[in-house]
């Protein structure tokens, strides 16, 4: 058991003086036994917990990503006709930072094109992390070429997809609460769905939004008596 546990079953049984729950850590920390249940819970806990979220890397080297649908969209400005627009959501998962792209369909070579402008910007992911949808599967055979300023070109650049279990949408849980975010901050720009805005125009929002969505403040937490955890805020 942890150290309040003990502290709470001896307690039943008699008054400790002298700081008793020092005590219960010294015999914890020299019992070899107590260390063996210790690691053996780590591991149980960390096996569920993904190597990339603690792996220090760029930003947007490994990343979860997933479509939103419901928006709509125009060939050019001031036209009759709609068209469906998509939005391709990708966040980081060692620092959260968040990437909205707008699709102008649902083929792979549409998500592609705009993992092409996302790396263009942030540099090629590594580890992708997605669901059962096709279009995403298939960028296990998507190979792309990027040049830089210096021309020099950087050919048959891939990453490693990892396609998620169905309908377990809580191994993508960081990717789902930004899609949860993103329609919030919809509602709050008083912009609905129905909008129908050329494709440009929806990628303006969503780089606003996104923008928005990672001026969070960084929370260090002073685990003392005193204070609750998380009152002394530093905003990025």
């Amino acid at each position: 058991s942890g150290v309040e546990s003990t502290y709470r079953e001896v307690s039943k049984l008699m008054h400790v003086i002298n700081n008793p729950r020092k005590v219960i850590q010294r015999v914890r920390k020299d019992c070899s036994k107590c260390r063996l249940i210790a690691r053996k819970t780590i591991e149980l806990e960390m096996a569920k917990h993904a190597f990339p979220r603690t792996q220090i890397a760029p930003v947007f080297y490994s990343v979860m990503m997933d479509t939103v649908f419901g928006f709509h969209g125009k060939p050019y400005k001031n036209a009759r006709k709609t068209t469906k627009v998509y939005a391709l959501v990708i966040v980081c998962l060692l620092t959260s930072a968040t990437s909205i792209l707008a699709l102008e369909g649902l083929e792979t070579q549409d998500v592609a094109q705009a993992i092409e402008r996302h790396s263009s910007r942030y540099g090629v992911p590594s580890n992708v992390y997605v669901d059962q949808g096709t279009q995403l599967v298939n960028l296990k055979s998507v190979e792309f070429s990027l040049r830089d300023l210096n021309a020099d070109l950087y050919d048959r650049l891939g990453f490693r997809v990892k396609v998620s279990n169905a309908k377990s949408h809580e191994e993508r849980g960081r990717v789902e609460s930004k899609v949860k975010l993103l329609r919030i901050m919809l509602e709050k720009a008083a912009v609905h769905p129905n909008t129908s805005m050329t494709c440009i125009e929806w990628e303006t929002l969503f780089g606003k939004i996104a923008s928005m969505l990672d001026d969070v403040p960084i929370a260090k937490g002073n685990r003392t008596n005193l204070h609750d955890l998380g009152w002394e805020i530093i905003k990025a």
